[in-house]
């Protein structure tokens, strides 16, 4: 499975959006097979999320834990856990539909790392972000660029992928365990020496984000300058 795909879904708590999404994948896995598998990794869901899971049988790898351990662990859990040679990961709300898989898996045949892209004028915007979810990607892209100085537009985007080796190399390192760790990739994989590429996507804001506005945010920022500190050591 050297030149193949493996899917990774992080979950928690989406008994409301998965279960069309992963049939949307898995139709999309059926006529397309450079992916070589679907793997869903229920993060201590406390809802209906993991017998939703159950329902698919062996279409889906499912690994579960408890408890809740945060988006970043649970993209580790299923980076280390990949047999492809390709790995990505994309989130559950379905906001980037499976047909940007074609992209990805052709961007990853000539760089280590691709980023999915909702800023770029290519990109396809069904239903926007609100007004100051938009400002806040913004503030936190700007504030990632003057800390970390690398050239990647958004952050924040939850469908990345790269390399398998590279991934598993990366994943054994991670120490952010929730939302910063996209940037904690991208700064491991850029000190790697790794080749980006950069693919617009199409995207629809979907209600029901984790990410709560207020303290969690102005928390992050704090993270993400213990985290600059942490990888200059």
């Amino acid at each position: 499975m050297k030149n193949t795909l493996s899917v990774i879904v992080p979950a928690y708590n989406e008994e409301a959006r998965i279960k069309p999404f992963l049939q949307q994948l898995l139709s999309f896995k059926q006529k397309n097979s450079f992916v070589s598998e679907v793997i869903v990794v229920d993060d201590g869901s406390t809802d209906s999320t993991l017998a939703i899971l159950k329902e698919f049988g062996n279409r889906i790898r499912v690994i579960s834990y408890k408890p809740n351990r945060g988006k970043g662990h649970a993209v580790k859990t299923g980076i280390l856990a990949a047999k492809a040679g390709l790995v990505c990961f994309m989130d559950a709300d379905g906001a980037t539909p499976a047909s940007q898989l074609t992209d990805m898996y052709n961007a990853l045949q000539r760089n280590d790392v691709v980023v999915g892209n909702r800023k770029t004028k290519k990109a396809r915007i069904i239903a926007r972000q609100p007004l100051y979810r938009r400002f806040l990607s913004w503030g936190f892209n700007t504030t990632v660029q003057i800390l970390f100085n690398f050239n990647v537009k958004d952050l924040l985007c939850g469908f990345k992928g790269m390399r398998t080796d590279l991934g598993k190399e990366i994943a054994k390192k991670l120490i952010s365990n929730r939302w910063i760790f996209d940037v904690e990739i991208i700064a491991r994989a850029n000190a790697l020496g790794a080749k980006f590429g950069v693919i617009p996507i199409e995207w629809s804001h979907v209600k029901g984000s984790k990410m709560k506005i207020g303290f969690n945010t102005i928390k992050m920022f704090f993270k993400l300058i213990k985290l600059r500190i942490a990888l200059t050591r």
